[in-house]
């Protein structure tokens, strides 16, 4: 992954935010591209400050040549479209066939992400 992404306005936002509520409790983050690896970068930021949060992203921008390696942290869940060119070198995340137009895409996408987050709990 790249670490590009603690410099971005949405990282910034966030820190700010945290920073700013210490009564909230992180315990899982959402990202879908940008905010994917946004999500990425303040779980291993937040992990380096003594706290355990999950992360689930959809098409991120990550780079994984090992698959298998997602499945070592619980707490990371990654999807992605077979043919996304954004997402395409996660090859740890979890393929999801897609088919029709791309906005019936997303909103089925999100919610198959949904179904597969609650079933883990």
């Amino acid at each position: 992954m790249w670490n590009g992404a603690r410099y971005s306005k949405r990282y910034q936002d966030v820190i700010k935010y945290l920073k700013d509520n210490p009564d909230i409790k992180v315990e899982n983050i959402i990202g879908h591209r940008l905010g994917g690896a946004v999500s990425k970068q303040l779980q291993k930021d937040l992990k380096k400050q003594g706290f355990d949060v999950g992360v689930t992203t959809y098409g991120a921008p990550h780079h994984n040549r090992n698959p298998i390696s997602a499945d070592l942290n619980p707490k990371e869940k990654r999807f992605r479209n077979l043919n996304d060119p954004i997402s395409y070198l996660d090859f740890g995340a979890t393929p999801l066939n897609s088919k029709g137009d791309e906005i019936t895409n997303h909103h089925n996408i999100y919610k198959k992400c949904l179904k597969q987050i609650h079933s883990t709990r």
